[in-house]
Parts: C-alpha cells; sequence; structure tokens
C-alpha cells in the first residue's frame, strides 16, 4: 500500500499551508493518501476533514471557555479518527494547544508513529521549558524562521529543519498588480492603504475599532487614498458591522473590501502601506516591501498571563529575524488610533526616511528567508520524506 499521510491544522494559515503541503507531496509521491482536519483550502487539495476546522480555530480564553467542551469532543474525534487509520504519520500545524493533546495520546497507543510538527511552537518568546517538554511527542519540528533550529538546539528540544516560510513563493508578481489595477480602476498618483484587522473573530473585534478610527486620523490623506481590506469569509460580517458603525467618521474615503489570495497579492504589489495585525501576514507583507505599522490587542486575562511570561523584544517576525525594531509596533493598552495614525502617516510620505528604512531593511530580510529551492512548500515535502525514509 502507498504512504498514507495525516494533515491536522486549526486556522487560516495554516489550512493554507496544508493544502500548499499536500501539492507538493502530491508532485513527489504521486500515490500518496491523505487524511486529517483542514479549511476550505485544504478540502480543495484532497483532504475530507473529520469536522469543521472552525470548531477549533479560536484563541483568547473568551472564545475557548465557551467551546472548551466542542474542542475536547474534537481532540476525542481526532485521536479516534488516527488510531483506526492505517496513517504513516501525522504532521500538525498550527493550533499548537490542540496538536500537543493529540500527540499525548497517540504517543500512548501508537509510541512508534511518527509524528511531525510543521511550523515551530514559540519557545523563543516564552515558555522556553516547552522546548524539552514537546520533544517526546514531536520526531521533527520543521520551522518557517530561519533562527528557530538554533533555539531548538540550545533548548536540547526536538530536531529541527528550517524549511522556509511559504511567503518567500508567494510575492505578487506584475500579472498579480496589473490586474488588481485594471479590476478596481486604481488612478496614477492614488495612494493604497492595506488594513488588515486579522483572520480571527476575536481579532477583528478587537482591532476594527482602533484600526478604522486611525483611518478618520488621515484627513490630510483622504482625496487620494484608497482603502482595501482583504476579508475571508468567516469576518466580512464583522468588518462590515464595524465599517458601519463609523461611517460617519469615514466620509470621503473610499474602502472596499476584497476576498481571495490574488486580490490580496495584487493589494500587496500596489500598497503604499500597510496596518496590519500582528501574525503571518507582517512577514508577507515586509517580503512583499510594504511599509508597515502593526497592531495588536488580546482580551486582558490572556495579556496579564502573556506580560508576566513574555521573553521576546517584539511580536513581529521581521522585527525578530532582523534583530531591530524596523516596523513599528503598538500592543495591547497602545494599540490607539492616535499611535497608529502617527506612526503611518510618514510611511505614506514617498519621500520620508521611516519608509526608506524599511524598505531597504526588507531587502535584507528577503535575503534572509530565501532557502535554496525557490519553493518552500517543495522543501518541506522533500524534509518530511526524508525522515520518513
Amino acid at each position: 500500500m502507498g504512504l498514507h499521510l495525516t494533515i491536522i491544522a486549526g486556522e487560516t494559515s495554516g489550512d493554507l499551508l496544508g493544502a500548499r503541503l499536500i501539492t507538493a507531496l502530491k508532485r513527489q509521491v504521486p500515490d500518496v493518501v491523505f487524511s486529517g482536519v483542514g479549511g476550505t483550502e485544504m478540502t480543495k487539495a484532497g483532504i475530507q476533514s473529520v469536522f469543521p476546522m472552525d470548531d477549533i480555530s479560536v484563541m483568547g480564553l473568551q472564545q475557548i471557555l465557551p467551546r472548551l467542551k466542542l474542542i475536547y469532543r474534537r481532540i476525542d474525534e481526532t485521536v479516534e479518527s488516527i488510531i483506526k487509520s492505517d496513517t504513516d504519520a501525522v504532521i500538525f500545524i498550527d493550533s499548537p494547544e490542540f496538536a500537543i493533546r493529540v500527540a499525548k495520546r497517540i504517543r500512548q497507543v501508537r509510541p512508534d508513529l511518527p509524528m511531525i510538527k510543521y511550523g515551530a511552537p514559540t519557545v523563543w518568546g516564552w515558555r522556553p521549558g516547552r522546548a524539552k517538554a514537546i520533544k517526546p511527542y514531536y520526531n521533527l519540528i520543521l520551522a518557517l524562521l530561519p533562527f528557530e533550529p538554533r533555539v531548538y538546539q540550545y533548548l536540547d528540544g526536538s530536531e529541527c529543519r528550517y524549511v522556509g516560510h511559504p511567503a518567500v513563493a508567494n510575492l505578487p508578481t506584475d500579472k498579480h498588480v496589473q490586474g488588481f489595477k485594471n479590476k478596481f480602476s486604481i488612478a496614477e498618483g492614488e495612494q493604497i492603504l492595506a488594513l488588515l484587522p486579522g483572520s480571527r473573530k476575536g481579532e477583528v473585534n478587537r482591532l476594527s475599532e482602533p484600526f478604522i478610527e486611525t483611518l478618520s486620523l488621515l484627513e490630510e490623506n483622504k482625496q487620494k487614498l484608497r482603502v482595501f481590506i482583504p476579508a475571508v469569509p468567516h469576518i466580512r460580517d464583522k468588518i462590515e458591522q464595524a465599517l458601519k458603525k463609523k461611517e460617519k467618521s469615514l466620509e470621503g474615503f473610499q474602502i472596499t473590501l476584497i476576498e481571495g489570495e490574488t486580490d490580496k497579492l495584487g493589494l500587496f504589489g500596489c500598497a503604499t502601506a500597510a496596518l496590519a495585525a500582528s501574525g503571518t501576514v507582517s512577514l508577507e507583507l515586509a517580503l512583499a516591501g510594504v511599509p508597515t505599522v502593526i497592531g495588536y490587542d488580546i482580551d486582558r486575562v490572556m495579556a496579564y498571563f502573556v506580560i508576566r511570561v513574555a521573553r521576546t523584544p517584539s511580536v513581529v517576525m521581521p522585527n525578530l529575524i532582523l534583530d531591530k525594531p524596523v516596523i513599528p509596533e503598538f500592543l495591547l493598552h497602545r494599540c490607539t488610533p492616535e499611535n497608529l495614525s502617527t506612526a503611518l502617516q510618514p510611511l505614506l510620505n514617498e519621500a520620508s526616511e521611516e519608509r526608506t528604512n524599511q524598505i531597504e531593511a526588507f531587502k535584507t530580510l528577503k535575503d534572509i528567508m530565501t532557502t535554496e529551492t525557490d519553493d518552500p512548500s517543495s522543501e518541506t515535502a522533500r524534509h518530511i520524506l526524508d525522515f520518513l525514509g
């Protein structure tokens, strides 16, 4: 019988990673069979999800607690499906708390089953002891950030290999840019602002208001500023509600919601600047060369614990990789319209030093992130197959 791999993802970004990995694995092993948990993209790629991925796509105690019963049921179902299958390995993507609970139970029943974590659990920002704690459960960790293998080695964690970040191979092209300009009738001299308040409902609930109010403070740019907001389907209504609530203060602004990867890449290729939530998108914007400001907030209970254990000078990936505060970041109580607009304003000025410095730093970032292969998903597939022998 051919190779059977189980892939488990729990978030939108992980769903996309999983879909690309499936495609890359199929190129190298055409008869490979997949099972697991995923969203829309992984379903398109060929996985029939054990349950809807949105059931476990939650963040923060306020979202987790009401769903706790459902989440534990989904853990049971995931474990049962893996145990009953003839899978050769399990590959976990994102959702580290869900993943480790499944991995622990699988290890008890099938101790020799290879388990791989695609995307290293964070041990450099907080919880360094986690590296040793998860070592018995993950045989291999495939890192998206170039410094992570060194950290795992230093902390005596699992074997960890850098495979490259998919964002490196998913950059805007001239075709994306021209298609976007044509589709949305972008005129010469117009400034484009990408507004990205997150992909989770909790993020959008917390960040929509300060992000939208930031626009109202960019009054002097209003006449030539076009604002585009990428909105995945499950958060679109939340963004629309937030815009409607502030429509009086936004009079005169041209704001468009977009969907899909093609339009997002077109936006990143055209954007003058961006205001974004912290997360993978900060890396995508930096690699696309878009000057950016980051704002982020979390519920106060989680914030209390994070502040107590945080060991990192930044939560922004490009800043960590470059080891300097290139992108301004405003977290928790500092995530205010006043702070965000003050940092964003010079990035809309083509001649400003702040804008130039970011663009130059992003060129260095791209060099650091590039691997030997131009396709990180293919590199990831190669490492998985090499490890499984």
